[in-house]
């Protein structure tokens, strides 16, 4: 039992560690000063479309042969990832290290979650889940405020890169975390022999409307949260905002902003349960994929200073449903079942973005540098898939009790 104690604290720490994204405010510029706005398209499709490939099996490598192995493994590759990116200086370089990224982020996706669920439920504590987890997001997102400042001033002053090399030091604290976890106990004999029959058997939870339709809004919410986290720093550069910041350059500009963006999301994180249980879980998953949709529907036909605010708040619709949704997800998915089922979901959020994000390429001529004009319409159609499926969400809720459902 104190090991299992252990086990929460570390969890904790382990994810804040991991999600100290120094090179938020600085990736995609970094990208475009090695290569070009189409080649950095590619890259970010070519990483969602590696994750399809590892998703599913890495679900499946978790429950099959523990959680803490998965977190460990994703925890190395995590700290390679950063390595790449330090010393890349060509477009393969930059394709090396998306391979690492996606086996960091698709061995660790279901994993995490049913580690520190499994985890509290050996102890009792499982109703303590949603809380627990919403704590540990508004942590999360202030040191990612701080990471975010950080990196944006250490990318102004000493290169882009500097950002990667204080992100390898945060995924070290991932992988000491992660080679102290305990496994928690599970009826791994229940586990399938072969993943094809693990996924058959994951995926038959579809056929339950409130399983089917949490993973759609999932998938949805995959894709707009994406959409702003992609295209704002290079929305703020064509504000041309050196113009007015003197000596000011715009990496220092993102990174005031994305820390400004963690600090209102790990606000509203700590309240996301508190916010669900108040206006009901349905209304606040729709209120979500609301508030996302309008943000980028600003960024897609406005250019004005304005605008900033909403792009400030980009982050907390993807904040704040992480708790409430494996909340109301996560006791309807056996043991067993539940990393493989979760990097199921992942994988179809992964793929569904990753295709998106090849459409977006093909409305973008190739020698373009990122012009007005083609961002514009990038973010047009990502409007219009936001307010699509909203409609689509909204009409196919009445099957699934989400009114009934509480997150206590």
């Amino acid at each position: 039992m104190p090991a299992l104690q252990r086990n929460l604290k570390l969890y904790a720490i382990h994810q804040i560690a991991f999600q100290a994204f120094f090179w938020f405010p600085i990736f995609f510029l970094y990208y475009l000063e090695i290569i070009t706005l189409k080649q950095a398209l590619f890259v970010d499709a070519f990483y969602y479309l590696c994750v399809v490939l590892l998703e599913v099996p890495s679900g499946y490598f978790a429950d099959r042969f523990g959680r803490k192995l998965t977190l460990l493994i994703s925890s190395i590759s995590l700290f390679a990832a950063y390595l790449c990116f330090y010393t890349a200086s060509s477009f393969s370089m930059f394709l090396i290290a998306k391979i690492f990224f996606a086996i960091a982020f698709s061995f660790s996706s279901g994993a995490d979650t049913s580690f520190f669920y499994s985890s509290l439920e050996s102890l009792g504590k499982q109703s303590e889940y949603g809380d627990r987890e919403a704590n540990i997001q508004k942590w999360s997102a202030y040191v990612g405020a701080g990471s975010a400042l950080i990196g944006g001033f250490c990318g102004s002053y000493l290169g882009l890169k500097s950002a990667y090399l204080l992100s390898m030091l945060a995924a070290l604290v991932c992988v000491v975390c992660s080679s102290l976890f305990v496994e928690p106990s599970h009826k791994k004999e229940q586990v399938e022999h072969t993943l094809a029959k693990q996924i058959n058997k994951c995926l038959s939870y579809l056929k339950h409307p409130l399983i089917l339709w949490l993973s759609a809004f999932m998938v949805l919410m995959t894709i707009l949260n994406h959409i702003p986290y992609e295209f704002y720093q290079q929305y703020i550069d064509l504000l041309h905002i050196e113009q007015i910041t003197s000596d000011q350059r715009t990496p220092i500009t993102t990174g005031i902003l994305a820390a400004a963006m963690n600090i209102f999301a790990a606000y509203f994180s700590g309240k996301s349960m508190k916010i669900s249980r108040r206006i009901g879980v349905k209304s606040f998953f729709l209120s979500v994929v609301s508030a996302q949709t309008i943000i980028i529907t600003c960024m897609a036909y406005f250019l004005e200073w304005w605008v900033l605010v909403p792009i400030i708040l980009y982050r907390v619709p993807a904040r704040i449903l992480s708790a409430p949704f494996n909340q109301c997800l996560a006791p309807e998915i056996q043991n067993e079942h539940r990393s493989t089922f979760l990097s199921l979901i992942s994988l179809g959020s992964r793929l569904a973005y990753g295709l998106t994000l090849m459409g977006l390429t093909s409305i973008v001529p190739h020698n373009s540098t990122g012009e007005w004009a083609q961002l514009s319409k990038i973010l047009q159609v990502s409007s219009f898939l936001g307010l699509s499926g909203l409609l689509v969400l909204y009409y196919s809720s009445g099957r699934t009790r989400l009114e009934s459902r509480q997150t206590s």
